[in-house]
């Protein structure tokens, strides 16, 4: 099930002018999203830090996507950047091949790049912790390493 909701703050007056209409399947984690945006170039241009939340309407995906492009058919209507109705937060997940692309384009900004004795530190204690508990010989099968029978 997927919900319309409106965040608004005291000056909001009318839901098709003011505040920000969206759309998405889980409400707990968009709002997280919408409070981790504050200090960022994002928040400088739309959503307050001190918002209300108001669920609209529940319903299917494509209910709440033609009553999200109801409420903002144009650009740049109360804090909304893009004009509502599209998919951007109604159940759309990445798939492990492009989550593994990422991690791997991730990791090459850092190759090269010398670490400091703190990091290095710090690296050393999360190994600690990540082996902790696990017997001193052989803890882990090596994948080189092939039984031959």
């Amino acid at each position: 099930m997927a919900v319309v909701y409106w965040l608004y703050d005291a000056s909001c007056r009318d839901i098709r002018r003011h505040g920000y209409v969206g759309a998405c399947t889980r409400l707990d984690s968009r709002l997280r999203t919408h409070r981790r945006a504050f200090g960022t170039y994002k928040s400088a241009i739309g959503v307050p830090a001190n918002f209300k939340v108001k669920i609209v309407f529940a319903g299917s995906i494509k209910e709440c996507q033609a009553l999200e492009a109801q409420l903002r058919p144009d650009t740049h209507i109360g804090w909304n950047n893009k004009r509502g109705g599209g998919r951007s937060s109604l159940g759309h997940r990445y798939g492990t091949a492009f989550k593994q692309a990422r991690a791997k384009e991730a990791s090459k900004r850092f190759k090269g790049v010398p670490k400091s004795f703190e990091q290095r530190e710090k690296m050393r204690e999360a190994a600690l912790r990540r082996y902790e508990g696990q017997s001193p010989i052989n803890p882990r099968p090596s994948r080189l390493t092939h039984p031959r029978d």
